[in-house]
């Protein structure tokens, strides 16, 4: 999942500056190591069902989204290492406020 999140991520943000080669190790790592598991074409079907759950991931919750666009920062030194730690915090200590509040209503 993580080897295919990155140019999920940046199809998502910007479907135009996405080029064939930019993603080709991340995929074949994928594939690499998906093939322990699974042969062909069941391991396409995986490959296509992880790259559709990842998507729908980023999709539908928001705070894995912010994390995708807090380390696109920090890549292109526009975020440090520290702010990218405190992005990351501050998302899984809002997501689990949120799942008490949900539990706490149940």
């Amino acid at each position: 999942m993580v080897s295919l999140a990155g140019i999920i991520a940046q199809r998502m943000h910007s479907p135009r500056s996405v080029r064939n080669y930019h993603a080709q190790s991340d995929y074949h790592n994928a594939v690499d190591l998906m093939s322990y598991f699974f042969a062909s074409p069941v391991l396409e079907a995986n490959l296509e069902f992880l790259s559709v759950w990842v998507k729908s991931k980023f999709e539908h919750h928001i705070y894995a989204w912010r994390c995708v666009e807090a380390v696109a920062l920090l890549e292109k030194k526009q975020l440090s290492g520290a702010e990218l730690k405190e992005v990351i915090l501050n998302e899984i200590q809002t997501q689990m406020a949120m799942r008490q509040q949900r539990a706490a209503a149940s």
